[in-house]
């Protein structure tokens, strides 16, 4: 389920924090981003759902930047 926050930055101005978080076949993942406008956070998120919600989607995201010798290097 997604949240948007909204945040005061330090110039007085607004940023929206679009925050992410899904639990399913007893994984979970939870991704947060800043946007400058309502509208862009709520569009990213709802796409981001959606990329979680499909087959393997949970467990593409977790693996998501690493590479081969990281994966290689956490074998025991």
């Amino acid at each position: 389920m997604a949240t948007i926050r909204k945040r005061r930055k330090k110039d007085g101005s607004f940023s929206y924090i679009a925050q992410v978080r899904i639990a399913r076949d007893g994984h979970r993942h939870a991704e947060s981003k800043a946007f400058p406008r309502k509208a862009m956070a709520e569009e990213w998120a709802k796409r981001r759902e959606l990329e979680l919600m499909s087959p393997g989607g949970i467990l593409s995201a977790k693996w998501r930047g690493v590479t081969l010798n990281d994966a290689i290097n956490l074998l025991p």
